[in-house]
């Protein structure tokens, strides 16, 4: 692709993204029924963090002060993320809203990715567009709040996109990318991992089966 065509792709990219975006830089908190809980959450992770606690478990602060395992087997790797803003000195809400604006982009750009890899930029560039403005990613992230699943849904095109260059390019590195696509996939969101093991599968036995007649 020319400079002329990523220059115009990154300006159609900014066009579809920005009305998404936007909103979050409007003052107040968002209305996200599950928003509370991960900002409780946030702050206690953020804490354990700070004292030392690479892999916080055991919070002696939530629950109203009786203590909770929830962050012993919740999904984590949101939580380091947006635990990166409040380290480099932004409040806890503002924190919140940059991880939900940094999963609009990543599923934008994984799903762009993927696509592109099989039918080329424009039709990445329409696929990408329905993926980011569907109605149910409004439900998740606008209604909700639930940011490990917007957070894994960065994450599983990325993994059909590594688990096809490593089918179509046999590069070794792209079953190493898989294996850290799929921890990041589980660390976001368990129950999405879940759902799209099966899909990944199928996938795999098709690709085998595919390249099998092919050297055949």
């Amino acid at each position: 692709m020319k400079h002329g065509k990523y220059f115009l792709f990154l300006l159609l990219s900014l066009t579809i993204l920005l009305p998404l975006l936007l909103p979050l830089l409007a003052p107040g908190t968002p209305h996200e029924f599950d928003m509370f809980f991960h900002l409780e959450r946030i702050s206690e992770f953020y804490r354990q963090l700070t004292e030392g606690h690479l892999v916080p478990t055991w919070s002696t602060r939530l629950a109203y002060g009786f203590g909770s395992p929830v962050l012993m087997f919740n999904y984590s790797f949101p939580y380091y993320v947006a635990s990166i803003p409040l380290w480099l000195g932004t409040t806890l809400l503002d924190s919140f809203k940059i991880l939900t604006a940094l999963t609009y982009i990543g599923m934008f750009g994984s799903m762009f990715l993927f696509l592109n890899m099989l039918a080329g930029p424009w039709a990445a560039l329409v696929g990408a567009t329905f993926y980011s403005w569907a109605p149910y990613h409004f439900d998740v992230v606008d209604h909700r709040g639930a940011i490990g699943e917007t957070t894994a849904m960065v994450f599983w095109p990325l993994l059909f996109w590594a688990t096809g260059i490593m089918f179509k390019k046999h590069h070794a590195k792209s079953f190493f990318i898989s294996t850290l696509l799929w921890a990041l996939l589980f660390y976001s969101h368990p129950d999405l991992f879940i759902m799209i093991f099966p899909l990944w599968f199928i996938v795999i036995v098709f690709e085998y089966v595919y390249s099998k007649n092919i050297h055949a």
